[in-house]
């Protein structure tokens, strides 16, 4: 019985780790950042995010509309808006 549990255990907390993906964390922190109006910090974190997934949709739309809306930089956000509206 005690082997079972164990098993069970094992593979919930397998399941658990592999269902968040490593860069939420850092959206998390991002739109956390930026809802404190902390804007510098929240492009850090979303960039942060864009290190461990370049393809992440969230990211990728957050920072393109923290660039484009926040700090006036249109240009710049361009690449990451394009890259969320292709996924």
């Amino acid at each position: 019985m005690l082997r079972i549990k164990s098993i069970v255990f094992l593979l919930f907390t397998f399941i658990l780790f592999t269902a968040f993906k490593p860069e939420d964390k850092y959206l998390r922190k991002a739109v956390r950042q930026s809802q404190k109006g902390n804007i510098k910090e929240a492009k850090s974190w979303y960039l942060k995010a864009l290190e461990k997934n370049s393809e992440n949709y969230q990211a990728n739309l957050g920072l393109g509309l923290l660039m484009s809306e926040q700090l006036n930089n249109c240009p710049g956000a361009l690449p990451y808006l394009e890259k969320a509206y292709k996924y």
